[in-house]
């Protein structure tokens, strides 16, 4: 291979190699290298990219475990490689020097023109000073994922230019405060650009406070997923971009304090634990998503302030028969239920639907196991389409 010196693109995504062959710095010509795989004790080392100049597009670092001398990485040269666009540094296996790890991230520095930027398995307790600041005004996606070891978040909130920011895999995490937020001017909103924020398998995440000055100006889509800790979420209070909210398995969160944000079209909640208690919710709501509730009690409470026309869906609650569908909002335009435990339940839902004043268009029964058919009464009023998708 280090005889192929006019050698432009090598694609070696997908396979199975362990490690670069020898000499790969003598490919000077390369433009487009999809993997450089370290091996443990032969193959090119990392410093062999430092020869590797006119890069450009994406490359993934694989297996960074096996650098044994971080000054290897700095003759890698990433700073000078103007041309890149995206970049991966990922590790594999558990870290056993968290400090080696951190000087590491810290000599694998990139050019500020890098636009994506992710790593994985980091296993330093905090990321060097480069990851955040904001002279990477074109960075437009990060993603953090899988660091074991870190106690806090970067301060991230000065990049100019991202757009979509995802945290996952921080087990270590129990706050997020200002600290997230960097050191924006008075003049400038923290994560100005952001459209799309995750949060996912943060296990020790307990609390989450807003940005004192407002944040998020643009943020349309808001994710969290599988932090089982966290207790309190409190946003902006003006959100006026966002569209959509999915939280799933947070069970112990008890206040979920949404801004008034009068754009969302979809909220999904779910759980198994207890009931939801939303605050500042807008009333321009469309679609309402509820899973594995136990009662919805809180449900009822939050319908009072939709007022226009909105989807619901209610799936795999202890008792469905209970959902009372008077104290659902008139302005109701499709109601989907699936998870029955048993017929009565179905029952009990479909005497009630008899009595509806309000016309629904669509009714949807979901994955009701023990139906086997269904009577149709001409005199229904309160729907025009019945479905049941899923009724094995």
């Amino acid at each position: 291979m280090g005889r192929l010196i006019h050698l432009n693109h090598l694609d070696i995504g997908e396979t199975k190699l362990q490690e670069m062959p020898l000499e790969m710095g003598r490919l000077t010509k390369l433009q487009k290298l999809t993997d450089f795989i370290l091996g443990k004790q032969s193959g090119s080392s990392i410093k062999e990219l430092g020869g590797l100049q006119d890069l450009r597009g994406q490359i993934c670092i694989r297996n960074l475990q096996n650098v044994v001398d971080t000054r290897d990485a700095v003759e890698a040269d990433l700073k000078a490689k103007k041309h890149l666009k995206m970049l991966t540094f990922r590790w594999n296996g558990e870290t056993e020097n968290p400090e080696h790890d951190k000087e590491l991230l810290e000599q694998l520095h990139p050019h500020t023109n890098l636009e994506c930027l992710y790593t994985v398995g980091y296993g330093g307790t905090e990321f060097p000073s480069w990851v955040g600041n904001s002279s990477f005004s074109n960075i437009v996606c990060l993603e953090l994922n899988g660091c074991k070891n870190c106690t806090s978040v970067p301060p991230l909130g000065q990049l100019a230019s991202i757009k979509q920011l995802s945290i996952i895999d921080f087990p270590g995490v129990t706050f997020i405060g200002q600290e997230f937020y960097g050191s924006c001017s008075s003049m400038k909103k923290p994560f100005g650009s952001l459209e799309i924020l995750v949060f996912e398998r943060m296990l020790q995440w307990h609390e989450w406070v807003s940005f004192k000055g407002g944040a998020f100006p643009l943020l349309q889509e808001l994710y969290i997923r599988e932090c089982p800790n966290l207790t309190k979420a409190v946003l902006s209070d003006h959100l006026p971009s966002l569209t959509t909210v999915k939280i799933v398995g947070c069970q112990k969160l008890l206040v979920a304090s949404l801004p008034s944000a009068p754009r969302i079209i979809e909220m999904r909640l779910y759980d198994d634990s207890r009931d939801w208690l939303i605050e500042n919710l807008h009333s321009g709501l469309y679609r309402l998503t509820i899973g594995t509730f136990q009662s919805l009690d809180s449900l009822y409470s939050l319908l009072e302030v939709i007022s226009n026309e909105i989807e619901i869906r209610v799936g795999w609650m202890m008792d469905a028969g209970s959902l009372q569908l008077k104290r659902l909002p008139s302005g109701l335009h499709r109601l989907s239920v699936h998870g029955f435990q048993s017929l009565d339940a179905l029952n009990l839902l479909m005497e009630q639907m008899d009595t509806l004043s309000v016309t629904v268009d669509e009714i949807e029964i979901e994955e009701c196991d023990a139906l086997r058919f269904f009577r149709s009464n001409s005199s229904y009023q309160w729907t025009s389409k019945v479905r049941f998708p899923y009724c094995t």
